[in-house]
């Protein structure tokens, strides 16, 4: 395996472990804070938004 194939394997798993932890924070402040779906998305969005940016 190259480099170049191990990176983007290592890219998307980390791209895949970023989106189910989105939908677990999604759900968790829907339910803790008891906000709508849509609010409980734009959060969750914009901390997932940071969360790239920092990678």
């Amino acid at each position: 395996m190259t480099n170049q194939t191990r990176n983007a394997a290592t890219l998307a798993a980390d791209r895949a472990k970023a989106e189910k932890r989105a939908e677990a924070l999604r759900q968790n402040l829907a339910r803790r804070k008891g906000q709508s779906r849509e609010r409980a998305e734009q959060i969750a969005d914009q901390n997932n938004d940071k969360t790239e940016k920092d990678q």
